[in-house]
């Protein structure tokens, strides 16, 4: 499993989930629907490495 992947599963497993429109990508809080700041991106994976710097997450393995 890719190191995106694994970040991605860690981050929809916290309580959230990565959402498209025609802006792009971004986090939203499954409790309240609310979009997280700093999380919007035009590409997937960019949205998942955002979503972890601005929740704090470490890299898995090192990467991103």
């Amino acid at each position: 499993m890719s190191p995106t992947v694994q970040m991605r599963d860690t981050v929809e497993g916290a309580g959230f989930q990565f959402l498209k429109d025609d802006r792009g990508w971004a986090l939203y809080d499954l409790d309240d629907r609310s979009e997280v700041p700093g999380t919007r991106t035009g590409a997937y994976g960019n949205s998942i490495w955002a979503a972890a710097d601005v929740l704090g997450l470490n890299n898995v393995e090192g990467e991103k």
